[in-house]
C-alpha cells in the first residue's frame, strides 16, 4: 500500500485468502469487514486512529497485531474469530474505546500494553472483559 493511502474502506479485502502480507504502516482508518476471511499473518498499524467493526473476523491465519500510540478505538468484533492471534500489542498510553466481542475466538491471544498503563487497560470499559490477558509490554517476546 503507497504512503499516500491513509484509509482502507470497507470491504476492500474481504475474503482474499491469498493475501499475506501488507505494508499498513501509513493507514490511519480501517472500515468495516476490510479485512475479514483474508489470508493475512501478522499486521503492523504504526499510525492508526480507527478501526472498523469486523475488521479483521476470522482471519485464521492472523498471528500478532501492532498497533501504535495514536489509537483511538474500534468497532466490535474486530479480531473476532482469529483463532491463530497470539499477540495484540497495543501502544497507546490511554486505553482506547473498543467493542464488544474484540477477540472473542482468539483464546490464547495476551493483549500487550505499555508498562505503566497495565491498571488502567484492566479497568477500562471493553478492556476488563481481557483484563486476565493484559500483560505490560516489556513481557513480549517475539
Amino acid at each position: 500500500i503507497s504512503n499516500i493511502v491513509t484509509n482502507i474502506m470497507d470491504y476492500a479485502f474481504y475474503y482474499c485468502s491469498s493475501l499475506k502480507n501488507i505494508n499498513l504502516n501509513h493507514v490511519q482508518n480501517i472500515g468495516q469487514r476490510a479485512f475479514m476471511n483474508s489470508g493475512v499473518v501478522t499486521v503492523k498499524l504504526d499510525n492508526i486512529v480507527t478501526i472498523g467493526i469486523n475488521a479483521f473476523q476470522d482471519c485464521k491465519s492472523l498471528e500478532s497485531v501492532v498497533i501504535g500510540e495514536s489509537y483511538i478505538g474500534t468497532g466490535g468484533a474486530v479480531f473476532y474469530g482469529c483463532s491463530s492471534l497470539k499477540a495484540l500489542i497495543v501502544k497507546a498510553i490511554t486505553p482506547p474505546e473498543i467493542g464488544g466481542n474484540m477477540i472473542t475466538g482468539a483464546n490464547s491471544c495476551i493483549i500487550y500494553v505499555p508498562d505503566a498503563s497495565v491498571t488502567a487497560y484492566r479497568e477500562a470499559s471493553g478492556w476488563s472483559a481481557y483484563a486476565d490477558r493484559i500483560k505490560p509490554l516489556n513481557e513480549y517476546v517475539e
